[in-house]
């Protein structure tokens, strides 16, 4: 997990990393702080596309079994077309036409998105295979320290294995209006980018048998905002309320950041 962690630090940098899948590598960058595909494209030798997930490719209306896919890009893709692809409810169409080319994600380009979903950045990826004339330029950079590599299934896997890994970092009283003796413990996963906060209410050593327990996805404009688009907000208060009804000294409450675990 440490190469991976090192991989998200590059990643969010907006440098490329290199997922090693067997006799094939690729070469890999977020898309967010991406101007142009050209420098990936000299440096692999090879076009870029662009690995799209099957959610976002349902949203332009193309149905897809694979978890993600890969759109070849143009030559002269515009910056505007290339984030539009990943972000805009408009779903603007590439240079060159039709969204053709599509073909499903294989575990390198898998494990691009894992990656990009990893470091909390739009779930779209800029990959490119590494060329046989460009294999050795990537070979020196990647012995010079100048590209680190991880390996495919690494990358895929990344996001199952950091939960497992979190650390205890602190706790403190917290008391609530529904619920005033609580105590609110903070743990945080490798990286550093996601923490996740139990909410514990009443007394450890009073509890007997099992423990009532909720699991809730940190929801900001819900949770603080009061949206009236979800009642993620009202869902926490009440569950709170139910937890401390049913005997405070047996029970708690998980809350995580949202998309931390899936």
């Amino acid at each position: 997990m440490y190469q991976i962690e090192r991989a998200i630090f590059d990643i969010r940098r907006g440098l490329p990393v290199v997922v090693n899948a067997g006799e094939q590598r690729l070469l890999v960058q977020a898309l967010e702080g991406s101007e142009s595909v050209e420098a990936l494209a000299l440096l692999a030798g090879e076009r870029p596309s662009l690995v799209l997930t099957r959610h976002r490719l349902a949203a332009m209306g193309i149905s897809l079994t694979a978890e993600a896919a890969s759109l070849p890009l143009s030559a002269h893709i515009s910056t505007n077309e290339l984030h539009g692809l990943a972000t805009s409810e408009t779903l603007p169409q590439p240079a060159g036409g039709e969204l053709s080319g599509l073909t499903p994600a294989g575990l390198a380009e898998l494990g691009a998105v894992t990656l990009m979903r990893r470091a909390l950045l739009i779930p779209a990826a800029l990959c490119a295979f590494v060329s046989e004339e460009a294999n050795a330029s990537i070979e020196q950079q990647l012995a010079n320290g100048h590209l680190l590599q991880v390996s495919a299934e690494e990358a895929a896997q990344c996001l199952a294995g950091a939960p497992g890994m979190l650390k205890r970092v602190s706790e403190a009283n917290i008391p609530l209006e529904d619920a005033a003796d609580s105590r609110f413990v903070l743990f945080r996963e490798p990286d550093g980018l996601r923490e996740h906060v139990a909410v514990v209410i009443g007394k450890p050593e009073r509890w007997e048998g099992a423990v009532p327990l909720r699991l809730h996805s940190a929801c900001l404009t819900g949770d603080l905002f009061g949206s009236l688009r979800c009642d993620c907000g009202e869902q926490l208060r009440n569950a709170v309320a139910d937890i401390q009804a049913m005997g405070a000294a047996c029970c708690s409450i998980w809350r995580k950041r949202a998309g931390a675990l899936a």
